[in-house]
Parts: structure tokens; sequence; C-alpha cells
């Protein structure tokens, strides 16, 4: 499990062969939302990874190490935001 570099890789190890349309079900989000966090286009909330940790029953080294990447990612993508805003 450790060796993933993005929330999104995460997420489509833990939906496994469940389709997008089946696993947004079972999260109660949009099947777009999910292709979106797989994709790494969009950040989970908080609600949303307390969700996946229930339907794919992650334990709590599981959920850290999934919060960990989409802060870090968050990190990053305002970092990016910084040096466009300085450039203006």
């Amino acid at each position: 499990m450790l060796n993933h570099r993005t929330f999104g890789a995460l997420c489509r190890e833990w939906r496994g062969e469940t389709t997008q349309t089946e696993a947004a079900g079972l999260l109660g989000i949009l099947q777009s939302t999910l292709s979106k966090l797989e994709a790494d286009q969009r950040r989970p909330t908080t609600r949303v990874i307390a969700r996946m940790a229930e339907v794919y029953g992650l334990d709590d080294l599981d959920v850290a190490y999934a919060v960990r990447l989409a802060c870090a990612e968050m990190a990053v993508a305002g970092d990016e935001e910084g040096d466009d805003a300085d450039r203006s």
C-alpha cells in the first residue's frame, strides 16, 4: 500500500473490480466525482474519506495514509497556485 504516489491511485485500488458507478452509489457521491477523485482532478472531503473507510473496511492506518496523500497533494497544488499569483 505504501507505494502509491497519489490519492487517486489509492482510490482506484480500493475500488478494485467494482465499477465507478457502483462504488459511487455505495459512497453516496456522483460517479463524476469519483472519476475526478481517481484522476487526481479533485481532492476528497473528510466525509468522503470516512465513507470510503466504512465501505471498503479500511483500518486507521489506511485512512491516515489517504489523508496524508490528499493533504500533500493539496499543499503542492497550493504552492503551484501561489507561483502563478506571483507572476501576475
